[in-house]
C-alpha cells in the first residue's frame, strides 16, 4: 500500500477529470491515480493517443485546457499528472490485471502482481 493515502477528494478530482476528458478531449483510453514510490506521491496518469501522435507537449496542452475548463486545474495541477501514450509499458502492464468498459470506474487496485512486476497502489477509472 502507497505511503501517502489518496484521500477522498483526489477521488473525486480524478472522477471530474475523466468526465471533462469525455466531453472535451483528449480522449483518454485509460485514466488512473498511480502512487509512484519513487517520488512518495499520487499522479493521475492519462493515458491518451495524442502523446503519440503529436507528442507530450500537445497532450500536456489539452490537459492543461480541460482542466482549467472543468474548474479544478488549481486543485489538479499538471505537475500532479502524467500524460502516457495509449500502449505506454505502465499501461499495458496494467491492461492486462484488469480492463473496464467505456464508462468512469472506480476500482481500487492495491498490493498486486502483474507479471512479475508489483503494483504498489492505483485507482482505475478506465483502463481500455
Amino acid at each position: 500500500m502507497a505511503e501517502t493515502a489518496l484521500v477522498a477528494d483526489d477521488i473525486q478530482m480524478g472522477r471530474r477529470a475523466a468526465e471533462a476528458f469525455d466531453s472535451f478531449g483528449p480522449e483518454a483510453r485509460a485514466l488512473f491515480w498511480f502512487y509512484m514510490v519513487e517520488a512518495g506521491e499520487w499522479r493521475l496518469v492519462v493515458a491518451t493517443p495524442v502523446v503519440d501522435e503529436a507528442g507530450p507537449k500537445a497532450a500536456y496542452t489539452q490537459i492543461a485546457k480541460t482542466l482549467d475548463r472543468e474548474g479544478i486545474a488549481d486543485e489538479l495541477p499538471l505537475r500532479r499528472v502524467s500524460a502516457m501514450g495509449a500502449d505506454d509499458p505502465l499501461v499495458a502492464l496494467l491492461r492486462k490485471g484488469i480492463r473496464t468498459g467505456p464508462g468512469i470506474s472506480g476500482i481500487r487496485f492495491s498490493n498486486n502482481v502483474i507479471n512479475g512486476v508489483h503494483i504498489d497502489d492505483a485507482y482505475i477509472y478506465r483502463m481500455q
